[in-house]
């Protein structure tokens, strides 16, 4: 006979991996949730200066655009989002 409000090792064995799976989900969801966030953010335009080393003092400077990892929320990017990256690009006249 067992006592009362103390589970049998059986029912305890089953609660095991029920706890688990749910702290499981728990954090499989919170990894999506942080994911959405991140990748929904505006993207930024960041600007550095560099000289090179055998590139003559009076050539007339230049500047490129380097364009990385804008696919953000998936493959797909709406054209709005797509249209404020291309103009902060041309805006800063490469």
């Amino acid at each position: 006979m067992r006592a009362k409000g103390k589970p049998e090792k059986a029912t305890r064995r089953k609660l095991k991996p029920r706890i688990l799976l749910v702290l499981l989900l728990l954090c499989a969801a919170g990894v999506a949730v942080k994911a959405e966030d991140g990748t929904m953010a505006m993207p930024s335009v960041e600007h550095t200066a560099f000289g090179l080393k055998n590139y003559p003092d009076n050539a007339v400077p230049f500047t490129i655009a380097l364009i990385t990892e804008f696919h953000m929320a998936g493959p797909y990017i709406p054209p709005e989002l797509l249209e404020i990256i291309v103009g902060q690009i041309i805006h800063s006249k490469p």
